[in-house]
Formats: structure tokens, C-alpha cells, sequence
């Protein structure tokens, strides 16, 4: 997770539009992925493997707040995010 969008030290994946029934509903619901690994991160998957994935909507990404956290609880909504189709797709449902 980002620095600036810490809250309570999980992070949560914002199911809007999932199957993807509705694409334009995408968004982030305040918890947005780190992006410190050349716009990257690592996640951990309850079966024991991981996976690198870098980003590739700039929305993804917007610039650091440092020393504040803006987007704590604040839904942003992020309409045909590919970033935000694979999380879905990665932290729902089994393979």
C-alpha cells in the first residue's frame, strides 16, 4: 500500500463493476497500491504464490502526498481501469 493511503494497514480491493458487469464503475476506495518498484508492487496470495504487477493506468498512480494521507477513505472512481480489473480478478475468486 501507499504511503499516503494508510489507514488501517490492509489493503482492500473495491469490487464495483466486477464480471466486468459495469467497467465505469472502477474505482479505489481509499486504499491505493504502492508503486515504490518502478511503478510495481508484489502481492502475496493466500495459496502461497505471488506476483509482481506493474501498473499501467496513471490513475493508479497519482503523486505522493507525503506527510499527509488525502486519500484515506475516499472513494475515487477510476472508469475502465485495467489496474483496477486485475485486482479484482486476482483477490476474489479461485482459478
Amino acid at each position: 500500500m501507499r504511503e499516503d493511503s494508510v489507514n488501517w494497514g490492509n489493503f482492500m480491493t473495491y469490487m464495483a463493476g466486477y464480471s466486468p458487469t459495469d467497467p465505469p464503475q472502477y474505482g479505489f476506495d481509499g486504499d491505493y497500491p504502492g508503486m515504490y518498484h518502478h511503478l510495481a508492487c508484489g502481492f502475496s496470495f493466500a495459496d502461497g504464490h505471488s506476483e509482481i504487477k506493474r501498473w499501467l493506468d496513471p490513475r493508479t498512480m497519482p503523486p505522493l502526498t507525503v506527510g499527509a494521507n488525502p486519500l484515506f477513505s475516499v472513494f475515487t472512481q477510476t472508469p475502465g481501469n485495467l489496474d483496477v480489473a486485475w485486482l479484482q480478478d486476482h483477490s476474489t475468486r479461485p482459478r
